[in-house]
Formats: C-alpha cells, structure tokens, sequence
C-alpha cells in the first residue's frame, strides 16, 4: 500500500507487512478471469489457540462460524 501511503515505512525495516499471524497464514493473490489483471490479495488465517485478528475489535458468534 506504499503508493497510497496507508502504511508508516519505519514500521516495517523489511519492507514487508507483517503481523503474528504470518506463520498461520496462506497467502492468496487473485486475478480476474475477463482481464487477465491482478485484483487483489488476502490470506486465510487457520484458528488454532490464537484470536483471529478481526477479534481485536470484533466478537465472533461461535454458533453461527462453526455451522456445517
């Protein structure tokens, strides 16, 4: 995001982004189908016994996540 400047270089020595959830994490990059052009990025955080970061400042309802 260095182009919009969302995110403070001296918080990152690597150049990278990073947080503790990096070593749980897969990493995705999507393209679309009709252009060819990359669109966008996300990961997918395994729960183990750590909160998931959106549970900083959400609560989960644990009823309706682990509905099959």
């Amino acid at each position: 995001m260095r182009k919009w400047g969302f995110e403070n270089k001296a918080d990152f020595p690597l150049q990278m982004e990073y947080d503790d959830h990096d070593d749980s994490a897969i990493p995705f990059i999507v393209r679309s189908r009709v252009t060819g052009q990359w669109v966008g990025t996300m990961r997918l955080i395994s729960k183990k016994a750590c909160t998931l970061p959106i549970e900083q400042n959400c609560k989960i309802n644990e009823e309706i996540s682990t509905k099959e």
